[in-house]
C-alpha cells in the first residue's frame, strides 16, 4: 500500500472547488443560529451589593458574628426563597425551584494584608434573572428586602435572649450582693472587730505593765530577803541588855564625899548598871517589817502571777477570735467585691446591649441597589451567530473533504 503525501496545494485546491458547499453550509448555520437568537426568551440581570460591617461596639475590626458562608447559606435557603415567592404572588408563574436558578450569590474576594488579617469588609452580589427588566429588578430588591428582614430578626432574636440572660444574672447578682451586704453589716454590729482589738491593745499593754511589775517585785523580793538574812546574822551577835560601868566619881553623890576628904578610899570604886541594847531593838524591828515587808512581796508577787496568767489567756482568746472573725470577714468581703465587679459587668452590659437594641445595629448594609436593567444578559447573539458559523465553517470543510474523498473512490 502506497502512502499518499497531503500536498498543501492540493488542500487549497479542494477548498476551492467546493466553496460553495461551505460557503451554503456556513450561511445555513448563521442563519439558523440568527433565527434561534431570536426565539430564545430575553434574560434580564439585576443586581444588588451589600457590605459585611462589624458591630458598632467592637473596640477593633474583626470579622462578623456570623461567616460568609453562612450569609450565603441564609440567601438561598428554602424559607427566604418561599417568602420572596410569596410575596410577589408568582405561584402559579415561578417556582421555588425555579427561583433557585434564577437568584444567585457572588462573594467578592476580600484583601488580605501582610499577616492574613482582613483589612476591608467583605461583600455580596445579589443576581436575580428575569425575562423582563422589571422582574429581574423586583426579584432582586425582594430578595435582598427579606433577607434583610430575616437576619435583622435573627439579630434581633439573639439580643433578646442575650438581654434576657444578662438581666437574669444581673437580678441573681444584685440579690447576692445585697444578701452579703446585710451579712457583714449584722456581722460587723454583732463582733466590732475593732472594739476587740482595741481592748486587746489595752490587754496586751496591761500584760506588759504586768511582766514589768512582776520583775520589780522579784527584784525587790531578793533584795529584802538578802536584807533580812543579814539583820538576822546581825541579830543573833546582840545582845538583848547591855551591862555599863562607870566611876563614882562620876556621880553627883559621891562628888559630895569627895569633898569631905575621902577621896582616896572611893578612888578606885565604880558603879554598875543594865540597860536595852538599842541596836537589838532597832534589828528586831528591822526583822519584823522585813517579813512583813516580804510576806506582802510574796502575796504581791502571787496576785500579779495570777493577773498575768488570767491576762495571757484573755490575749490568747482574744487574739485567737479576732484572727478567726477577721479571716471570716475578709472572705465575706472578697466574695462582696467580686459580686460588685459582677455587678457592673452585667450592668454594662445591660446598657450596651439596651443601646443595640434602641439602635436597632445591623451589621449589612446595601451599598448598591438594584437598577432597571437596559440591556439583556441572554441569549447573547453575537456571540451564538459567532459560534454557529465558525461550526458551520468547520463542517463545510468536513463536507468539502467528504465529497473529494467519494469522487475520488469513484474515479479510482
Amino acid at each position: 500500500m502506497e502512502e499518499k503525501e497531503i500536498d498543501l496545494r492540493e488542500i487549497i485546491g479542494i477548498l476551492l472547488k467546493r466553496k460553495w458547499t461551505i460557503i451554503v453550509i456556513f450561511l445555513v448555520a448563521c442563519v439558523s443560529s440568527i433565527i434561534y437568537s431570536l426565539v430564545l426568551p430575553k434574560i434580564y440581570e439585576s443586581t444588588v451589593t451589600l457590605i459585611i460591617l462589624p458591630p458598632r461596639f467592637k473596640p477593633e475590626f474583626t470579622l462578623p458574628t456570623f461567616s460568609v458562608e453562612t450569609y450565603r447559606d441564609l440567601l438561598k435557603s428554602k424559607g427566604i426563597l418561599k417568602r420572596v415567592e410569596e410575596s410577589l404572588n408568582l405561584k402559579e408563574k415561578i417556582t421555588v425551584f425555579s427561583l433557585e436558578r434564577m437568584l444567585t450569590v457572588k462573594v467578592v474576594e476580600q484583601k488580605a494584608g501582610a499577616k492574613g488579617e482582613i483589612k476591608y469588609a467583605p461583600l455580596i452580589e445579589l443576581k436575580a434573572k428575569g425575562n423582563s427588566p422589571a422582574l429581574a429588578k423586583s426579584l432582586v430588591e425582594k430578595w435582598t428586602e427579606i433577607f434583610l428582614e430575616q437576619h435583622k430578626e435573627l439579630s434581633c432574636r439573639e439580643k433578646d435572649l442575650s438581654q434576657l440572660y444578662i438581666s437574669s444574672q444581673y437580678d441573681e447578682t444584685k440579690q447576692k450582693l445585697f444578701v452579703i451586704e446585710e451579712k457583714i453589716k449584722n456581722f460587723e454590729i454583732k463582733w466590732k472587730i475593732s472594739i476587740l482589738k482595741r481592748e486587746l491593745e489595752i490587754k496586751e499593754n496591761r500584760f506588759v505593765g504586768g511582766k514589768k511589775k512582776l520583775q520589780e517585785i522579784e527584784k525587790e523580793f531578793a533584795m529584802k530577803k538578802v536584807e533580812l538574812t543579814s539583820s538576822e546574822e546581825e541579830f543573833k551577835k546582840q545582845k538583848l541588855t547591855l551591862v555599863l560601868s562607870k566611876a563614882i566619881t562620876d556621880d553627883a553623890l559621891w562628888e559630895e564625899k569627895l569633898k569631905g576628904g575621902e577621896e582616896r578610899e572611893i578612888e578606885n570604886l565604880s558603879l554598875k548598871s543594865e540597860q536595852i541594847n538599842p541596836l537589838y531593838l532597832k534589828l528586831r524591828e528591822k526583822i519584823t517589817n522585813l517579813k512583813i515587808k516580804i510576806k506582802s512581796l510574796e502575796n504581791e508577787k502571787g496576785y500579779t502571777e495570777k493577773e498575768i496568767k488570767k491576762l495571757k489567756g484573755e490575749i490568747d482568746y482574744l487574739k485567737n477570735l479576732i484572727y478567726e472573725k477577721s479571716l471570716l470577714l475578709e472572705r465575706m468581703q472578697r466574695e462582696k467585691n467580686a459580686l460588685k465587679e459582677t455587678y457592673s459587668l452585667f450592668l454594662q452590659k445591660m446598657e450596651s446591649t439596651r443601646i443595640s437594641k434602641v439602635e436597632q445595629i445591623t451589621d449589612i448594609k446595601i451599598i448598591s441597589e438594584a437598577v432597571l436593567p437596559e440591556r439583556r444578559i441572554k441569549p447573547n447573539r453575537r456571540q451564538i451567530v459567532m459560534i454557529s458559523g465558525i461550526i458551520g465553517i468547520i463542517f463545510g470543510t468536513f463536507i468539502a473533504f467528504l465529497k473529494e474523498f467519494i469522487v475520488s473512490a469513484d474515479t479510482v
